[in-house]
Parts: structure tokens; C-alpha cells; sequence
């Protein structure tokens, strides 16, 4: 007999975090415009100081970068790359 016994173990890992990211090839420029447009429409504005030109510029980015994200939505992408054969 042995003084040696046998330890028995079971290795578990961790399920990544899902990753979502946009990618900007599948962008669908016809909804970027609509809501462009629709967010801003007729920009008039009286930019005479420079809180003015501040206030304009925020609510330009607002609309571009909302406009962005609903035209490119996220997708979820997984961990792995799979090659086809």
C-alpha cells in the first residue's frame, strides 16, 4: 500500500463577459440622415458669445452621436473567431 492518496479536483471556469460593440461598416446611412435631421432640422441660431457657440456645439454633438447610435446599433460579439473549415 501506498501513502500517497489520490486527490480529485475539478477545474471550472468562468464565463467571459459578453462584449457588445458597433460595427461601423453595417452603418444604415438613410436612418443616420432621418434622425440627423429630424434632432437638428432647421439649425437658426444667434451665436454672439462664446456660451452661445458652447450651447450650439453640445446640442450639434447630442444629435450626431444619437443619431449614430440608432443608425449603428451594438451587437453582441463572441469570444471566439471561428474558422470556417
Amino acid at each position: 500500500m501506498s501513502d500517497h492518496r489520490r486527490i480529485n479536483f475539478l477545474l471550472e471556469q468562468d464565463k467571459p463577459a459578453t462584449r457588445y460593440c458597433r460595427n461601423p461598416r453595417r452603418t444604415n446611412w438613410e436612418v443616420f440622415d432621418k434622425e440627423l435631421s429630424q434632432s437638428i432640422g432647421l439649425w437658426i441660431g444667434r451665436v454672439k458669445t462664446p456660451a452661445d457657440i458652447k450651447r450650439e456645439l453640445t446640442g450639434v454633438n447630442s444629435a450626431l452621436i444619437n443619431a449614430y447610435e440608432k443608425a449603428c446599433p451594438l451587437h453582441k460579439v463572441s469570444g471566439r473567431h471561428r474558422v470556417p473549415w
